[in-house]
C-alpha cells in the first residue's frame, strides 16, 4: 500500500526491489481485493439492505518507472510520482465496475509471463489526457485447467502459488456492462433480504403473543369474509392495541414454525414474478421502498428520558410488530401487477377494473386483492397463524395492511383533504387532550406517513439514487407515450413536474413528519437537506438531463 485519496487506493509492487514478476502479482492481487469486496457486501447485505450489492470495485494497472519522495508540509507523507502513476490513475478512472483493467505495457508484460490467455482486448479505445487513445485490455480470463505459470512462490516470495482455473473468473465485458448478477439472481437476493425482514417481525409477533390456553384456543377464521372494495375499509384512524396490552408481562411467547418461514418464502417469491418488467414499477424498486420503511420505523424516537410532541404514537408502533409487518407488507406490495402507467389510464384501459373499484386508487386496489387473495390459499397456513393468531389480530393486520397500502396514492384529491383534516386533528395544536381515540389518529397518520415517503424516498436521498430512480421513471413514463398509451410527451413537462412533486409533496410531507416529533434527532433533518440539494440541482441540470435522455432513447429505437 502506498495511499488512500478518497475512494482510491493506491498499492505498487516491484518496489524498492525490483520483482520480476509483478504484472502477474498485481493482477492476483486485484482479483483477491475483488473476491473479498463482494464477500463484504454480500455480508453487510442483510444489515444495510438489497442496493447494498450494488457496491463494487474497479481496477487500473499499469507497469514502469516511478519517483519516489515525501512531500513537504503540515501532511507530509511518502508518494510516487511520474507518467507511470498518472497513467495507471487513468486504467483505473476508465476502467468498468468489477473489471481489472490494464495498459499495454503491463498486459505485454502478461504475455512475457505467459498469462496471454488472462487478457481480453478492451473493445473500445481508451481516450487519456495528454496521451490519446489508448489500447487496453481486461483480466478477464478463466484458464481451462490447472495454470503453470508464474507465481508469486516462484519470484522468491513466501506466496501460495494460485490456480487461475479456480480463482480468476471470467466476465464478459457485455455481462459487466449490464450487471454481474442475472435478473434472476438479483430477484433471488432481494427474495431472500425481504424474507429476512419479515422473518424477524415474525419473531417478534411470536414473542409477544400470549401462550395461555385461551388465547392458544382463540383462533381466527379459515374461512375468510368476501371482501368489497379495499377502499370501502379506509377509516378515519385504525385501532391499535392498548399500549400496556402490547408491553404484556415480558414472557416469550411461541417460536416461528420453520413451515411458515419456508411459506414466506414462496408466497414473496410467488408475489416477486407477479411484478412486471417495468423500469422503475419493479420488484427491486419495491424493495428499496421496503428498506426505507424498516429503516423510518429503526429512526423512531422511543427514549422514555426525551420529551416529545407526540412520542405515545412512537412507543405504540414500535411495540406493535403486527403493524409493522402490514407496513412492510404494504411497502413491498403497493405496485404488484402496476401496468406501468398512471390510475387515470390504468382505469380508461380497462375499465371492468375502473367499475369495480369505483375508478378511485385501482391499482392499488388491485394490488390489494391480488395480495390477500394468495395469503389466503392453503398452502399458507402456517404463515398465516404466525401472522396473526385470533380473529382481532387477522383484522388488525389487514386494516393497517390496506390503509398504508391505498395511502400510497398521494394524486387522491379526496384522500389529500382528508389527510390534511386528519392531520390537523391529530397533531394540530389546538387538539392537546391525549385520549386513546387520539393516540390511534396520530399512529395511523405515521405508519400511513412513513409509507408514503419511503414510497418517494429517492427524493430525499443523494443525487445518485435521485437520478438513478428519476430516470427509471422516465424511461416507464416515455415508453407508455411512444407505445401510444399516453397521449402527450412527458419530456415537454418532466422538468417543471419534478420541481413541483418536490414543492407540492416532498417538502410539505418531511416537513409534516418533523412537526410530530416522533424521529431521533437529525432524522427528518437529512431527509429534508437532501430534497432540498436534489431540487437545487435538478433546477440547473434537469432540462439537459430530460433532452439527453429523449436522444438516448432515439439512438437506441434507430429513429
Amino acid at each position: 500500500k502506498v495511499e488512500t485519496i478518497g475512494d482510491c487506493y493506491v498499492a505498487v509492487a516491484g518496489l524498492p526491489e525490483p520483482m520480476k514478476d509483478h504484472s502477474v502479482v498485481m493482477c492476483r492481487f486485484a482479483k483477491d481485493c475483488l473476491h473479498k469486496m463482494r464477500e463484504s457486501v454480500q455480508r453487510l447485505e442483510s444489515v444495510l439492505g438489497p442496493d447494498t450489492m450494488e457496491l463494487d470495485m474497479r481496477f487500473g494497472l499499469h507497469s514502469g518507472s516511478v519517483t519516489a519522495g515525501v512531500l513537504r508540509g503540515e501532511k507530509s507523507r511518502f508518494q510516487l510520482f511520474g507518467d507511470t502513476m498518472n497513467t495507471a490513475s487513468r486504467m483505473e478512472s476508465t476502467g468498468r465496475k468489477g473489471m481489472v483493467q490494464v495498459s499495454q505495457q503491463t498486459a505485454d508484460l502478461l504475455k512475457a509471463a505467459g498469462k496471454k490467455h488472462w487478457l481480453r482486448p478492451r473493445q473500445d479505445k481508451v481516450n487519456a489526457k495528454g496521451k490519446g487513445e489508448l489500447q487496453t485490455y481486461w483480466v478477464t480470463t478463466r484458464s481451462s485447467g490447472s495454470d503453470a505459470g508464474l507465481s508469486m512462490e516462484d519470484s522468491g516470495h513466501n506466496t501460495p502459488n494460485f490456480d487461475d482455473s479456480e480463482y480468476l473468473s471470467f466476465h464478459d465485458e457485455t455481462e459487466v456492462l449490464e450487471g454481474d448478477t442475472t435478473d434472476l439472481e438479483k430477484e433471488a437476493r432481494l427474495v431472500k433480504w425481504n424474507v429476512e425482514v419479515m422473518r424477524g417481525l415474525l419473531e417478534m409477533i411470536a414473542k409477544t403473543r400470549p401462550t395461555t390456553e385461551a388465547a392458544r384456543m382463540d383462533r381466527a377464521s379459515e374461512s375468510d369474509v368476501q371482501h368489497g372494495p379495499a377502499l370501502g375499509e379506509m377509516k378515519e384512524s385504525i385501532s391499535f392495541p392498548p399500549l400496556d396490552v402490547l408491553m404484556g408481562d415480558g414472557e416469550d411467547g411461541m417460536p416461528v414454525p420453520y413451515e411458515a418461514i419456508e411459506q414466506l418464502e414462496d408466497f414473496i417469491s410467488s408475489l416477486a414474478v407477479m411484478y412486471g418488467d417495468h423500469p422503475y414499477h419493479n420488484f427491486t424498486h419495491a424493495s428499496h421502498v421496503t428498506l426505507s420503511v424498516v429503516k423510518m420505523f429503526s429512526q423512531l424516537n422511543t427514549d422514555p428520558t426525551v420529551s416529545g410532541r407526540h412520542m405515545s404514537s412512537a412507543l405504540l408502533l414500535s411495540l406493535d410488530p403486527v403493524a409493522q409487518l402490514a407496513c412492510v407488507f404494504a411497502a413491498l406490495l403497493q405496485d404488484l401487477g402496476h401496468t406501468g402507467v398512471p390510475n387515470f389510464i390504468f382505469a380508461k384501459e380497462d375499465s371492468s377494473i375502473a367499475e369495480k373499484y369505483g375508478g378511485r386508487c385501482v391499482a392499488e386496489q388491485k394490488s390489494v386483492d391480488s395480495v390477500w387473495s394468495l395469503l389466503m390459499e392453503s398452502k399458507y397456513e402456517d404463515l398465516r397463524e404466525a401472522i396473526y393468531h385470533t380473529e382481532a389480530e387477522k383484522k388488525h393486520f389487514r386494516q393497517v395492511f390496506v390503509h398504508c397500502l391505498l395511502s400510497t396514492d398521494l394524486v387522491d384529491k379526496e384522500f389529500a383533504e382528508s389527510r390534511k383534516e386528519r392531520w390537523e386533528k391529530g397533531f394540530g395544536i389546538s387538539t392537546n387532550a391525549e385520549t386513546k381515540a387520539k393516540l390511534d389518529l396520530q399512529t395511523t397518520l405515521l405508519l400511513e406517513s412513513i409509507v408514503q415517503a419511503s414510497d418517494m424516498i429517492h427524493t430525499m436521498q443523494h443525487w445518485d439514487v435521485y437520478s438513478k430512480w428519476n430516470t427509471c421513471l422516465f424511461k416507464e413514463v416515455y415508453r407508455a407515450y411512444t407505445d401510444g398509451r399516453i397521449d402527450s410527451n412527458p419530456a415537454e413537462s418532466w422538468y417543471k413536474g419534478e420541481l413541483a412533486l418536490i414543492d407540492n409533496l416532498v417538502l410539505p410531507l418531511t416537513e409534516r413528519l418533523s412537526e410530530c416529533k416522533v424521529f431521533k434527532p437529525g432524522t427528518i433533518n437529512a431527509y429534508i437537506d437532501f430534497a432540498n440539494s436534489n431540487r437545487t440541482q435538478w433546477a440547473h441540470e434537469g432540462e439537459s438531463i430530460v433532452l439527453e435522455l429523449v436522444e438516448k432513447d432515439a439512438a437506441k429505437s434507430g429513429e
